[in-house]
C-alpha cells in the first residue's frame, strides 16, 4: 500500500523569533545524547511547550535530526513505518529500501523481521541521527510498539529516539511509585495518571504493574 506523505509531518517546526530560549533544558537533552541511553523522554503538562522545546534544540543543533509528528492515523503499521523511513531518508535516500519492499508485500512482516531489517539499514547510516517521535501518545498499535521495542533491544549505535509521557510513567511504575506519587512528580491529576496507566496496560497487553514493567523493560534500557 502506498501513501501520499504529508511533508509537514516530517518537518521540524520553526520557533518564533521572540521565544524565550530554554538553554538549561536543551543542555539536558544534549547530555542524554552523550550518554549510552537509546531513548530520551520529554514530559510536561499539556501546553508547556514540549514540542517547541525539542524544535528549539533541533534547530540550533549541529546533529542530524529526523522529525515525525504522529497522529492517530499512524497506528496503521505500514503507514507508521513508511513515515519513519521517510524521516530517516532526510540523511540518506538509500535508507529503508529493503524495509519498503517488506511494507509493500501483501502481508505485513513479522515484528522480528521488520525490526531486524530496519536495524541493519539504520546502522548503515553514515552518521548518528536523532529521531523525534512527536505526539507518540497517539500510538496504541501493538505491531508498532513491539517493533520499536525490538529496535531498542538491538542497541542501535546510529539512532537516538526522543519521545514522551507514557514511557516515562512506565519508568516510574518500575521504580515502585504509587499513582499519587506519579501524579505529584509529573504535576498531573491522579485521574490522568490512571488513564495513562490503563493505556499502557492495553498497549502492552498486560493486566497489572508487574507484567507492565516486565513487558516494558526494553523501552527503559540504557
Amino acid at each position: 500500500m502506498s501513501y501520499n506523505l504529508i511533508k509537514t509531518k516530517l518537518s521540524i517546526p520553526q520557533n518564533r523569533s521572540k521565544m524565550v530560549q530554554r538553554t538549561a533544558l536543551t543542555e539536558k537533552l544534549d547530555k542524554g545524547l552523550s550518554s549510552e541511553k537509546l531513548l530520551s523522554l520529554v514530559s510536561a503538562p499539556p501546553g508547556y511547550g514540549k514540542t517547541s522545546l525539542i524544535a528549539e534544540w533541533a534547530n540550533k543543533s549541529a546533529l542530524n535530526f529526523a522529525w515525525f509528528t504522529i497522529d492517530s492515523g499512524d497506528n496503521e503499521p505500514v503507514r507508521f513505518f513508511t513515515y519513519m523511513v521517510a524521516a530517516l531518508q532526510r540523511f540518506d535516500n538509500s535508507i529503508g529500501l529493503a524495509v519498503r519492499s517488506l511494507l509493500d508485500a501483501p502481508q505485513f512482516p513479522s515484528v522480528d523481521m521488520l525490526a531486524g531489517v530496519l536495524s541493519n539499514e539504520i546502522e548503515e547510516m553514515p552518521e548518528k541521527a536523532v529521531l523525534v517521535l512527536d505526539d507518540f501518545q497517539y500510538i496504541n498499535s501493538k505491531a508498532v510498539l513491539e517493533t520499536l521495542r525490538c529496535l531498542l533491544e538491538n542497541r542501535l549505535q546510529k539512532l537516538h529516539m526522543v519521545s514522551g509521557r507514557e514511557l516515562e510513567i512506565l519508568g516510574l511504575i518500575s521504580e515502585g511509585l504509587s499513582n499519587q506519587e506519579i501524579a505529584d512528580k509529573l504535576f498531573i491529576s491522579v485521574g490522568t495518571t490512571k488513564w495513562h496507566i490503563t493505556n499502557i496496560f492495553s498497549k502492552l497487553g498486560v493486566k497489572n504493574r508487574v507484567q507492565a514493567v516486565d513487558a516494558g523493560k526494553a523501552y527503559l534500557k540504557g
